[in-house]
């Protein structure tokens, strides 16, 4: 018993003494954090700060606007002038003469990808994003979406609640980010998304940190599913507004929408301006898929290129099927192009959906075949099926789907 009380008295007077001094140790740890953000601020700071009175002057540089493609030398651009509040110095931006774009500062375009992405993990580490769910949520739902269909969120960060909250709710959502740990419904691998199939895209806060935005757009264009898919940009950059931070390398401004929209086979559907909140949300659809690269072959075929173009045989026996998409209920069309010598009877197509229900089968002709059908409701895996019965060849040149 007395050795216990010993024991118990030595186990207090430790615990006591640990108490008194952790609460010194916690104040020397955050005295040291506080100190390491003052210098990553300092060394932000004196990195662009010597970067800016090394710079060469604008005007003995070219300049190529990356949303229209206009080329000229600086001295040929109007010029707009700012400070980073980021400690990133003076921010010079072009405004292109064509296409109305404001884009730059050079500094930050003329990054490498590892430098850029380098220059993302330091500004995190003394900065954090604000909480923009609800905008996130009110950009989701201008996509019209249903529970049936598949969504993704691109560039969803490694703070947002929005992919969480929209999942409990009972919509098939997950992210794309390549900046993030990866976890349950968050993609962090390109070569993973690009196989993926969306009725739904939405981006928010993100277009106006790309380097190229049209080629992302591209990347995200062959993601809808079908034409009747919806995407979705949600950035306060379609107009001159936040320019105060040098992570802002575009704004869309005068017609540069409506050139992406020519670049990238897409058209406005609606706008949605809500100047209280800063919030600014561009809905757009596709105009056509092109379903080329997703049809597959079995038996008697063989893929070509011609002029550039690719083509696939299919002879006797032969089977074209794909491209295993998922269409929202509407009305289509598909327009196919196919050279043969032979009966019409011999080569046909089939449309199916869920794994091979079929909706109608059509013979085709030499040439331009254009064919209407109709789905009444949400269907997955909806297919072509091209069978070459008996013609010495048949060629599929051409598979575009339209609403």
């Amino acid at each position: 018993m007395i050795q216990k009380k010993l024991n118990d008295e030595l186990l207090s007077h430790i615990r006591h003494e640990f108490e008194a001094n952790i609460g010194e140790v916690r104040e020397s740890v955050a005295r040291i954090e506080s100190k390491l953000d003052e210098l990553i601020r300092y060394t932000i700071q004196q990195k662009w700060a010597t970067l800016d009175a090394c710079a060469e002057h604008p005007a003995k540089k070219s300049v190529r606007c990356r949303i229209c493609g206009y080329a000229a030398p600086a001295s040929d651009y109007k010029t707009v002038e700012s400070r980073c509040i980021f400690n990133g110095g003076v921010l010079i931006r072009y405004i292109c003469p064509q296409c109305g774009a404001i884009f730059g500062p050079s500094k930050m375009l003329d990054l490498t990808p590892s430098e850029l992405d380098q220059e993302y993990r330091i500004h995190y580490s003394v900065y954090r994003e604000g909480d923009s769910t609800e905008k996130e949520l009110r950009a989701f739902h201008s996509l019209k979406p249903i529970p049936e269909g598949k969504y993704l969120i691109y560039g969803c960060g490694e703070w947002s609640e929005t992919i969480s909250i929209l999942r409990s709710q009972g919509y098939d959502v997950e992210g794309f980010d390549l900046y993030v740990e990866p976890k349950n419904h968050v993609i962090t691998d390109l070569n993973v998304l690009r196989q993926r199939q969306y009725d739904g895209i939405m981006t928010h806060n993100l277009l106006e940190h790309l380097t190229d935005p049209v080629d992302t757009i591209l990347l995200l264009r062959g993601l809808l599913s079908g034409p009747r898919a919806l995407m979705a940009h949600s950035t306060p950059c379609y107009e001159y507004s936040f320019e105060f931070t040098r992570f802002h390398l575009f704004f869309f401004t005068d017609s540069s929408v409506d050139v992406i929209c020519k670049k990238c086979g897409l058209k406005v559907e609606s706008a949605d301006r809500d100047p209280a909140i800063d919030y600014i949300n561009y809905v757009f659809s596709i105009t056509e898929k092109d379903c080329m690269n997703r049809m597959h072959t079995m038996h008697n075929c063989r893929i070509a290129d011609e002029k550039g173009a690719k083509v696939i045989a299919a002879y006797p026996g032969g089977i074209i099927y794909g491209p295993y998409i998922s269409l929202l209920s509407g009305s289509y069309t598909l327009e196919l192009i196919c050279e043969f010598a032979g009966e019409p009877c011999s080569a046909t197509l089939s449309i199916t959906k869920d794994k091979g229900q079929l909706i109608e089968t059509h013979a085709l002709q030499n040439g331009l075949n254009t064919i209407n059908f109709n789905l009444d409701q949400y269907s997955r895996d909806v297919e072509f099926v091209i069978r070459n019965e008996n013609l010495d060849y048949f060629k599929l040149k051409s598979i575009v789907l339209k609403r």
